[in-house]
């Protein structure tokens, strides 16, 4: 009986061997994983956070454009209101040949600055 309960322990012995060698390849593997993830999150919420400081500066941009364009009228004596859907169509315009709205109204702003006049940068007479 000794000498069973001597095999038995012995196997039993084995056994965990085996299982703590499997477990900590497994703990190691996994370690790894975490430590991969961990860098893959800190690369998305690092460009999570250049993308919106990059969208809050366009955003800042865009608006500068637009107060600079309406003091282009301003100094013009030109009123603004009567060309907002030609403005609207400039940008559009522009857009689809890759300008940023900000592009196009500040160069528009350029424009009526250097004549004087809304309707001949603008596609004619207001709509």
């Amino acid at each position: 009986m000794a000498l069973e309960v001597a095999r038995l322990e012995a196997i039993l012995s084995a056994n965990t061997r085996d299982f703590d060698r499997a477990m900590t390849r497994s703990q190691t593997r996994m370690e790894k994983v975490g430590a991969a993830s961990r860098l893959l999150g800190t690369a998305l919420a690092g460009g999570l956070v250049i993308g919106l400081t990059k969208s809050v500066q366009a955003a800042i941009d865009d608006e500068k454009a637009q107060a600079r364009l309406e003091q282009a009228f301003k100094n013009a004596n030109v009123a603004i209101e009567p060309y907002t859907k030609s403005i609207e169509a400039a940008e559009a315009a522009g857009r689809k040949l890759g300008f940023q709205d900000d592009d196009v109204t500040a160069s528009l702003g350029s424009l009526i600055t250097a004549t004087g006049s809304g309707r001949c940068e603008l596609g004619g007479e207001p709509a």
